[in-house]
């Protein structure tokens, strides 16, 4: 949650739904209702999970797009998360199994380019929370206020 601290939206949006999105995963699967193992049983719970991976994947989507802009490491990740959102959505409308174990690994790699992007973000030099606020609010509110005052100075 630093990301929101730094005033780094992309990554803050990123980190609040993604981990609101594993938590109900991890709810559905081990907690709660056991998902998986009913898929075979029922095809409306195949469906039903089928169906909110498929919001997810939509979801990935649009943040994916915006983050083309944003950094290579980001939307590497944001592009492996969406096939594997793909991948998941068929297995488990299905109820193919060998799919959605391809979709559990498309999130593995996806989780080793969010560690990357992790450690590439989090070490940059004024932003960790160990260097202090004080350098992170002026690497980006600085600038800007510079910026604004130089600007009304040449007027």
């Amino acid at each position: 949650m630093w990301a929101f601290a730094a005033n780094d939206t992309v990554h803050a949006t990123i980190f609040t739904l993604y981990g609101s999105l594993f938590g109900s995963v991890g709810y559905l699967s081990v907690l709660g209702f056991n998902v998986y193992n009913t898929l075979e049983q029922d095809k409306t719970v195949s469906h039903a999970a089928g169906t909110f991976w498929l919001a997810w994947m939509l979801i990935t989507l649009v943040i994916m797009l915006g983050t083309v802009r944003y950094s290579a490491g980001t939307t590497a990740f944001m592009a492996l998360l969406f096939i594997s959102f793909v991948v998941l959505a068929g297995g488990t409308w299905t109820g193919g199994k060998s799919a959605i174990k391809a979709g559990g690994w498309f999130s593995f790699f996806a989780s080793l380019a969010c560690i990357y992007n992790t450690f590439a973000v989090v070490h940059k030099v004024g932003y960790s929370p160990l260097s202090g606020m004080r350098s992170v609010t002026e690497r980006f509110h600085r600038k800007t206020i510079r910026d604004e005052d130089s600007a009304a100075a040449a007027v």
